[in-house]
Order: structure tokens, then sequence, then C-alpha cells
């Protein structure tokens, strides 16, 4: 560990700022995520990443999910799919960049393409804070019924840890 030389004082609330260079070094911007434990006798900070949060969930509800359902399910982060498997680190389509920007619920009921399959797809926005983090894609070839829709959503509420 490298020792900066900075010093700051802990206000009344128990708040302390973690200087500029130490936050720019480290990518760290407001409302990030930062875990914090103890470890021999030193408090450390550990900026938890929105892709590594959604790949730890996500591989964790596929495998979950996968034996009981005839459901493809893929989880993406603002940019591209993160879940392993067949389409993992595709890049999001315009299609799905406005879906996930207007923070949409798609439920297509027609046959729609994306990533280049046919089907249909239940598409929701995975929000923390606030903030848009990805989105949940549910996908088959035949209708969604009210139960599989309902698993969308019981996902999305364990991804965004409600």
């Amino acid at each position: 560990m490298k020792n900066t030389g900075v010093i700051r004082k802990i206000d009344d609330l128990g708040r302390i700022v973690i200087p500029k260079e130490i936050r720019n070094n480290l990518n760290i911007k407001s409302f990030d995520d930062l875990e914090i434990y103890v470890e021999s006798n030193k408090i450390v900070l550990n900026k938890i990443s929105t892709e590594e949060f959604l790949k730890s969930n996500s591989k964790l509800i596929i495998d979950s999910t996968s034996d009981l359902v005839d459901i493809k399910i893929y989880i993406t982060d603002k940019e591209k799919v993160i879940t392993n498997g067949d389409l993992e680190n595709k890049k999001l389509d315009n299609k799905l960049l406005e879906i996930l920007n207007d923070r949409m619920i798609v439920n297509k009921n027609i046959t729609e393409v994306y990533f280049n399959k046919t089907g249909y797809f239940y598409i929701l926005p995975i929000i923390n804070n606030s903030d848009i983090k990805g989105l949940l894609i549910l996908y088959k070839k035949t209708l969604f019924n009210k139960e599989e829709e309902f698993l969308g959503k019981v996902l999305k509420n364990i991804i965004e840890n409600k």
C-alpha cells in the first residue's frame, strides 16, 4: 500500500473527504458505491464497479433460473451484454440503447429482432439509486405468459437489491 502523505480529519457526522487526486486515480465519481471493511486494524475502501456488481448478481440469477424455465436471460451494463454465454460482450444496438436511456419496460408481443435473435423479448431497466445501470433481457421463441413476466420483475428486484 502506497503512503500518500495526505491526512484528513473526520467531521462530527463521521465523514471524511477522499482527496481529489485519489478519486481521479481510481476513477471514483460522486454516488459510486464503495465497500467499507476492516482488515488488520485498517479501514479499507473498495470501489464496487457496476459491471462487477451486475456480473456477480447475474451469474447467481442465471444459474438459479436456467433449469427452471425455458427462457434465455441476459444482463447488460450501459454498453454491452455482461452475462456469460452466446451474447457475452455483444454491444447494445441503437434500439436497446434507446430503451436503456428512456428506462422503458418492453414486452414485445410481436416477433422482434435484437442481437440477430428473432423471437419475443421482455426487457426491463436495471435501476439502482435512481441511476440506470443496465438492462435485464428475457428472450424466448414463444409469447411470455403472466407468470414469466412476473419472474422478470422478481429478477429485476433481486438484481437491484430491493
